[in-house]
């Protein structure tokens, strides 16, 4: 599991994760790099799913914590490229009803820079 965090269009955190998003390997990590983006008033987020294998409940709880934490304070956050297999696990629990959940990385900062209504 790698985490590589940039930034985009002036002030939009993209974070790109890989490899397997279970409790014992990626959501510490994730945790971990998601933690001070959140406490940023207005940050304007986006993960990148593009190259995760599986993701976990454990997860799934920190994504709704970091969307919750940033949308309070006036931010915004959306995931995008998530494989058909992470999608159905995500539409399993109606993640997308909460967390806009686009196809590309562009339609998501898009979304999160107020250039376009983020939809599933």
């Amino acid at each position: 599991m790698a985490y590589n965090v940039r930034t985009v269009d002036g002030d939009v955190k993209v974070v790109e994760a890989a490899g397997q998003l279970d409790h014992h390997n990626g959501t510490k990590l994730m945790q971990e790099t998601l933690d001070p983006i959140k406490r940023i008033r207005g940050a304007r987020v986006v993960v990148n799913f593009g190259k995760v294998e599986y993701i976990c409940s454990a997860a799934i709880a920190i994504l709704i914590e970091v969307n919750d934490k940033l949308t309070a304070h006036g931010g915004k956050f959306a995931c995008c490229n998530i494989s058909p297999e992470v999608m159905e696990v995500l539409d399993l629990l109606a993640i997308p009803e909460v967390i806009p959940c686009l196809e590309t990385e562009a339609d998501a900062i898009k979304a999160v820079s107020g250039e376009a209504e983020a939809s599933a």
